[in-house]
């Protein structure tokens, strides 16, 4: 299969923004996919070609929040590590179940989402270590466990859940909630990539023009959440959730 020109452009801007938007609140994969299904990327390959290039332009968001040390790495590696054990558990389940069932639940929880939002103090500097031991440990298995399931059960926007679940149950302020849970994130989406790339399921003409856009989109969105954190990551936030409630919408009409 050939592309032309345009397409390529299309495919390098789409992932570009995809980036950005994933970087400071998660939830690329809304643009991402659609973008591919446009193009004509064929629908085997289309899981295995976002993966690839969300992964490694990843390690560029993630490599920029190490360097500023915004990374809570304590209640990071406890919910990594059960997110990766929730992901498998999720994966198996999908084989039973339809993922319009987490649809219909997404249906409820995102509105809800929406109405708290407008009372969420991002501008607070609040961390976690307010909270004792026990309590950490307790709600970043929880969150880990709970989220790494959804991604694998279902995936859409689980960076964006991340980010709530961190600054809402851990304390953490809004860079550290976002800087943490990319790297969450990013553990589940790595064995994924393996898997499609090992598979063959992988455009790479796609995906090498793509893995240029997402580096680039990683490192801008990045940037922004580093110095202007609270100002761009609740209209991020808001945008990925209202683009969330309309992807379940249509996956139901």
């Amino acid at each position: 299969m050939e592309f032309s020109y345009v397409q390529y452009a299309l495919i390098f801007f789409g992932v570009l923004l995809a980036g950005i938007i994933d970087s400071i609140a998660g939830g690329g994969g809304l643009i991402t996919i659609p973008l591919y299904i446009s193009i004509g990327v064929p629908e085997s390959l289309i899981l295995g070609t976002n993966k690839t290039a969300s992964t490694v332009g990843g390690l560029m968001a993630i490599s920029r929040f190490i360097k500023n040390k915004a990374i809570v790495w304590k209640e990071g590696s406890i919910a990594l590590v059960c997110s990766i054990i929730g992901s498998f558990a999720g994966a198996q389940v999908s084989n039973y179940l339809s993922s319009k069932y987490m649809i219909y639940i997404l249906l409820f929880i995102l509105p809800v989402i929406l109405l708290l939002n407008k009372k969420l103090n991002f501008e607070r500097e609040e961390i976690s270590s307010e909270l004792d031991l026990k309590t950490i440990v307790f709600r970043t298995t929880l969150i880990g466990l709970i989220l790494g399931f959804y991604d694998g059960f279902f995936g859409p926007g689980t960076g964006t859940f991340l980010l709530i679940a961190l600054f809402l149950y851990l304390n953490f302020n809004v860079l550290q909630a976002s800087a943490t849970g990319r790297i969450i994130n990013f553990s589940s989406n790595i064995s994924s990539f393996i898997y499609f790339a090992y598979s063959g399921r992988v455009m790479w003409e796609v995906a090498l023009i793509a893995i240029v856009g997402s580096v680039l989109g990683n490192w801008i969105g990045s940037g922004l959440v580093l110095t202007k954190a609270k100002d761009v990551i609740k209209p991020v936030f808001n945008f990925v959730i209202v683009l969330l409630l309309g992807k379940c919408i249509f996956s139901l009409i």
